[in-house]
């Protein structure tokens, strides 16, 4: 079981007054119950929470963004490891109001390293997490991070990874869609060539939505 939060530990990650997640918590405005005679809350309701209320702030204003967007493009990051990248994603997750328990997402990630790398070759990685945490997300999303440097990532051809796409989808159908759209972007060799050269986080974005929104070619064409 994940350990519970206690209220200051809420307070800290929503970035508020710990007296204000004590008025929330009174008035059942969150998540949270007495355990103890002292309020608690698990961290995967806490999730739940702030991204029910994400979305219905994302529906009030309109928020109309693909599965490829600018602010969820990373260039030129710095990264020693595979456990260095999967840390970069949830913490830009949470950095960006995505997520606020990064270290949730972070392990989820981490577990399907274990089982099986997601270096699927010609220097491309595409981390995801089918787990309980991603249903906890608004809408499907990928985050795109163009490496530094290349680093080892256990990737089926050997070859060293430096673009990585990871994908975060609120359900089994949408996770499944989502990596397909991916996997298509990551075979297309123009595609990975401008990746590499471009300097414009807009430019990444538009380029792999275009193609995800592309007509898919009939076979044998």
């Amino acid at each position: 079981m994940d350990k519970l939060l206690t209220l200051k530990e809420v307070a800290e990650l929503l970035q508020v007054n710990e007296r204000t997640a004590l008025r929330l918590a009174h008035a059942g405005e969150l998540p949270a119950a007495r355990v103890g005679g002292q309020w608690r809350v698990h961290p995967v309701e806490l999730e739940r929470w702030f991204l029910q209320s994400r979305q219905a702030e994302a529906a009030d204003a309109g928020d109309g963004e693909g599965l490829f967007c600018a602010r969820n493009v990373l260039l030129d990051c710095p990264a020693g490891s595979v456990d260095d990248v999967l840390g970069v994603i949830a913490e830009h997750l949470a950095a960006t109001g995505q997520l606020i328990y990064p270290d949730l997402y972070r392990q989820a990630l981490r577990e399907r390293e274990e089982m099986m790398s997601t270096g699927v070759g010609a220097g491309v990685a595409i981390p995801h997490a089918r787990h309980s945490i991603n249903g906890l997300f608004r809408r499907p999303s990928c985050l795109v991070v163009r490496l530094r440097g290349a680093i080892d990532f256990r990737a089926v051809d050997g070859a060293p990874v430096d673009l990585v796409f990871a994908v975060a989808a609120p359900s089994n159908a949408t996770h499944l869609t989502s990596l397909a759209a991916v996997m298509r972007i990551a075979r297309s060799d123009d595609v990975r060539a401008r990746l590499r050269a471009s300097r414009d986080p807009a430019d990444v974005a538009s380029v792999c939505e275009a193609l995800r929104r592309a007509p898919t070619p009939a076979p044998g064409r």
